[in-house]
């Protein structure tokens, strides 16, 4: 018999998930395999063969794992029929879901739609739709019926290297269309109190809990108690995330063992106390079971009030099953619990499995388990050596403090390349952080906010006064967490670990963990923070003896990488979108470049004054260290665009402003050319139109092989190039101004003769590149890709022979065979 069965089936399950999600297998053969295996169990059964059995049991439930997984690889048949639906004004009725406020002030609101109409036809389905109000003027909560006038749409990704996957995010959660409203005009609500009569009780007292936080508290701590309390942490301010990021403290703000420990102690305490006054009833009850059975019902309470949210079941269900282990009196097996608890959330959520905030939480209480007897072990041994004869109150305070940090070290192990992977950096001071942290938030801030939300039914003036307890907490801590924050190790960027390199991270702590030896933890914790430096000191991958250009996914915008042939690196803009809170430079140009490798750019450059050419600049100017910006004008008076050249001239970087005349450089054996503007035409720059037709247009040459960067420039300074007289040949164009009508002339493209042509654009609203711009290059025989559709595009150059990669439909950079994607 198997000592941990639901350890073993856990992770079969997992597996079937994961291979199903890479490897994907038709549901008819996976069906095939778990009627193989149902029957190989009951004939193993008969005939006694218990390994064979087992074998088949762990095989049906990795099977039935790939089933559960299986229906995220293709669209419901219900999200087809509303393709022709898509992109035009049409009439939702959507129950409310969930209401998520996020640090604009916009909502973002999940709904249960059941009614899309238009003038002439109705469709009748349901589904889930993610809508974002950017300004409101009602109140929104779970069980409001709403109809409202939107154009619905499919949710897209930034397809480049190291990007998040938004579409597949959504989709593990069952949303597949979004709407965007910029106000709340149309939006008619038909019904308040819809939905499930519990449900609706505990949104009823989340708002109450949310209105006496709002209301009592201001902003940082306000939303600091919102994360602690009720798991919302959409509107904490975004410098603030980057710096307990980058103190390796986020966890602090996850609603999960922790907290859940706390309810279930103060709940178990409380309830032994009161017990204790009915002597009586002790003659048939255990106390301590009594007391075990009463915290049951507020810790699954307090999980529901904090969202369900996956560190949070993770513990819930953890604590519950430990509970209930001591009320049938059968021995308390933590990784049995955990085992359970990942089974549980993996059968309800499949996808889960892929979150981070599952990786992350299971990862790091994973190796607790492990490591914690040991460490026990070593600090017993420490004790007899000098501590035996200390006072009770210091040898409780070294425990105390030791157990923190030992925690503290095991969990930042255990999760270090998950981090990696996802966030690629990786936190230097967070091992440090959390001996003052964990105790002043852990059990000072949360208990006072959980005695809040205990006490609000009874005194909100009670309430109150923890609440202001909290916040005074919290203040403290943010000063702490603001100036280490700020200190140059605190944190280091390192570019992602391959899959690879994460298995064998993982696999190295557990056969270390087989040595016989007593420093084996020592050993361990010292290896692991070997290949963690190896990892932040890996050389940069610059492609040496290639030009690489990549062409990242912006959006309606551009964003361009070069590595030179022999390592130095040139970003020609980074994007930008029209919210100002999302940082393309932060959130799509700093993964991209990580993941390409690429820790310092050397030369940054703005084709032209406008923000979707500039928007990121400001954080790779912050965190890539450039040491040259190219602009075609220094001076144009918009402030942002001044904000820029104002860092650049704090941070020493050399400014130079390139135009039509200046001598060409050669950079690694590549030759740049300035073909446009003017230097009078970029100086007296001012309109929209101007500052399109004044953006840099550059010519790279390496070997026989041409690029041609062009900015925005429309069709009148596309027939300026060509009056000057240059030799505009090149094998690649980047398509002037995103493909619109007014670029792209018939001469100029005549003139280029490009082998290959790359669109960076992304339609949106309905909107695609005018058909009569495609044709032009399509008559040329001119190959076509686009940002839109083939995701990020690479192309490397050696002299003689070009290549060329696109990220879709892989996700990864795949050598581009000619045709649809």
């Amino acid at each position: 018999m198997l000592r941990r069965p639901v350890a073993v089936l856990a992770a079969a399950y997992a597996v079937g998930i994961f291979i199903e999600r890479f490897f994907p297998v038709s549901q008819q053969l996976l069906c095939g395999i778990g009627v193989c295996a149902s029957a190989g169990t009951i004939f193993c059964i008969f005939a006694r063969r218990e390994a064979v059995g087992t074998a088949m049991v762990v095989l049906l439930v990795a099977a039935l794992g790939a089933l559960a997984y299986a229906p995220f690889h293709t669209l419901p048949t219900s999200i087809r029929q509303l393709d022709s639906w898509l992109h035009r004004p049409v009439v939702v009725e959507a129950n409310v879901k969930h209401v998520e406020v996020r640090a604009s002030g916009a909502l973002r609101l999940t709904l249960r739609y059941d009614s899309i109409e238009t003038l002439d036809e109705q469709h009748q389905g349901s589904g889930l739709l993610l809508v974002t109000l950017q300004k409101t003027s009602l109140e929104y909560c779970y069980g409001q019926r709403l109809r409202f006038t939107c154009r619905l749409r499919r949710p897209r990704n930034f397809n480049n290297p190291g990007g998040f996957d938004y579409e597949r995010f959504l989709a593990h959660r069952n949303i597949y269309v979004s709407a965007f409203l910029g106000d709340d005009r149309t939006v008619v609500v038909l019904r308040e109190d819809g939905g499930n009569l519990l449900k609706s009780a505990i949104e009823h007292y989340r708002s109450r809990l949310r209105r006496l936080i709002c209301g009592r508290l201001e902003a940082p701590e306000r939303d600091m108690v919102l994360a602690l309390l009720l798991g919302e942490k959409q509107t904490l301010d975004p410098q603030i995330r980057e710096q307990i990021a980058r103190l390796g403290v986020a966890h602090l703000l996850a609603i999960s063992g922790l907290h859940i420990g706390i309810v279930a102690g103060l709940t178990f305490g409380f309830a032994c106390f009161v017990l204790r006054f009915y002597p009586r009833m002790l003659l048939y009850i255990e106390l301590w079971k009594a007391a075990a059975l009463v915290s049951i019902v507020p810790v699954v309470l307090y999980c529901c009030i904090a969202g369900l949210q996956i560190p949070t079941l993770r513990a819930g269900i953890m604590i519950v099953v430990c509970i209930v282990a001591l009320l049938i009196n059968r021995r308390q097996d933590v990784f049995n619990a955990l085992a359970l608890a990942c089974f549980i959330i993996l059968i309800w959520m499949p996808a889960s499995l892929f979150e981070i905030s599952f990786q992350l939480s299971v990862s790091a209480v994973f190796f607790l388990i492990l490591f914690a007897p040991y460490v026990q072990k070593l600090f017993v041994a420490t004790e007899s050596i000098g501590l035996h004869d200390t006072r009770t109150n210091v040898l409780w305070l070294y425990r105390f403090l030791g157990g923190i940090l030992t925690a503290s070290l095991i969990a930042t192990v255990a999760t270090a390349p998950i981090t990696a992977f996802y966030f690629q950096q990786f936190s230097l001071a967070g091992i440090f952080a959390n001996c003052v942290l964990v105790p002043a938030i852990g059990f000072g801030a949360v208990p006072c906010a959980l005695l809040a939300a205990v006490l609000l039914p009874l005194s909100e003036s009670a309430a109150h006064g923890f609440l202001y307890a909290a916040a005074l907490i919290l203040e403290q801590a943010l000063l702490w967490i603001r100036f280490w924050s700020d200190a140059p190790l605190a944190s280091v960027h390192i570019s992602p670990p391959s899959t690879a390199a994460i298995a064998s991270y993982f696999s190295l702590l557990l056969c270390l963990l087989c040595c016989r030896r007593k420093c084996r933890i020592i050993l361990a914790f010292l290896l692991c923070i070997a290949v963690v430096v190896l990892w932040v000191r890996q050389p940069e991958d610059r492609f040496e003896g290639l030009l690489r250009v990549t062409f990242l996914d912006v959006g309606h915008g551009d964003a361009t990488v070069i590595q030179f042939p022999q390592g130095q690196v040139m970003l020609i803009d980074s994007g930008g979108l029209r919210s100002d809170y999302f940082d393309t430079g932060e959130f799509i140009v700093a993964p991209a470049l990580r993941a390409l490798g690429i820790r310092h750019v050397d030369c940054l450059v703005i084709s032209h004054p406008h923000h979707d050419h500039m928007a990121g600049m400001p954080y790779v100017l912050e965190y890539f260290q450039p040491e040259e910006l190219w602009v075609p004008m220094d001076e144009y008076p918009d402030p942002f665009f001044r904000g820029i050249l104002r860092s650049a001239r704090v941070q020493g970087l050399t400014i130079r402003s390139p135009v039509y005349g200046t001598e060409s450089l050669n950079i690694d054996g590549v030759k740049i050319e300035f073909l446009s503007p003017g230097a009078v035409q970029a100086a007296a720059a001012r309109t929209y139109h101007e500052l399109n037709d004044s953006s840099l247009v550059m010519k790279f040459s390496f070997g026989s092989h041409v690029f041609i960067f062009t900015g925005d420039i429309g069709a009148q300074q596309e027939q300026m190039l060509l009056e000057q007289g240059i030799n505009l040949q090149a094998q690649i164009l980047k398509v002037p101004h995103h493909g619109k009508r007014s670029s792209s002339s018939s001469a100029f493209l005549d003139a280029v003769n490009p082998g290959c042509a790359v669109f960076s654009c992304r339609p949106y609203s309905g909107r695609d590149i005018p058909a009569d711009v495609l044709k032009r290059y399509r008559v040329r025989a001119v190959e076509v890709l686009r940002t839109d559709k083939h995701g990020a595009v690479q192309i490397t150059s050696n002299g003689s022979q070009l290549k060329m990669y696109t990220f879709l439909p892989q996700r990864k950079f795949m050598l581009y065979a000619p045709g649809p994607v």
